[in-house]
């Protein structure tokens, strides 16, 4: 067991666990970190910034996404003070059964986002069939699991940060907390088209 820290001189970044940048196709991948019982941010990925100018792009399976991305879990532990999502930081290609389940994700920047799934889904991007979700209760609609959430500084959503594609049969189960700007599935739906999808989600702030 390791807490993983990356450091970059760079001022534009993707950083994926499993691609930083996917043209390919990824399928039946599993991204999982455990944090450390009574030993707060222990085994999380921490990834930081001094410049306020920076720009990056922190998710669980991949930095980018422009080929496919199917049948994938990510259950990840990550702190950021860049854009960090659960699944993808910008998907400009297609994911589908594919989902963000018990991880924790933390935002820390003052000038970046946090989104469960997603950070961008761009125009002509979708997303099918996926979810992001905590611990299931079977006697509650929503999810009461305290031990996995997503909290952030900033903007923040529970599915995806800003949307100008398709997304369709998906949902969020998950804590949300901090921000008092907050959406349980989109923040921004920015000519995107939303189908058959919903949020159960509790937003606290």
């Amino acid at each position: 067991r390791a807490t993983v820290t990356f450091r970059t001189t760079s001022s534009s970044f993707n950083i994926g666990l499993i691609a930083g940048e996917n043209l390919g196709a990824i399928s039946n991948c599993y991204v999982y970190s455990e944090a450390v019982t009574n030993s707060p941010y222990t085994n999380f990925l921490t990834v930081s910034t001094s410049s306020l100018e920076d720009i990056g792009y922190v998710a669980g399976i991949a930095g980018t996404n422009t080929g496919s991305i199917t049948n994938s879990r990510s259950a990840l532990y990550a702190i950021s003070s860049y854009n960090l999502a659960g699944v993808v930081g910008t998907n400009s290609g297609i994911i589908a059964s594919t989902y963000f389940k018990n991880g924790v994700l933390i935002g820390n920047s003052r000038t970046q986002n946090l989104a469960g799934f997603a950070i961008e889904n761009t125009s002509d991007a979708q997303i099918l069939t996926s979810y992001v979700s905590g611990t299931n209760n079977s006697t509650m609609v929503y999810s009461d699991d305290t031990e996995h959430y997503l909290l952030s500084t900033t903007e923040e959503a529970g599915f995806v940060y800003n949307n100008e594609g398709t997304i369709t049969d998906c949902y969020t189960n998950i804590n949300i907390q901090g921000s008092s700007q907050m959406a349980g599935f989109v923040f921004s739906n920015s000519g995107g088209t939303i189908r058959n999808s919903f949020s159960t989600s509790i937003l606290q702030h």
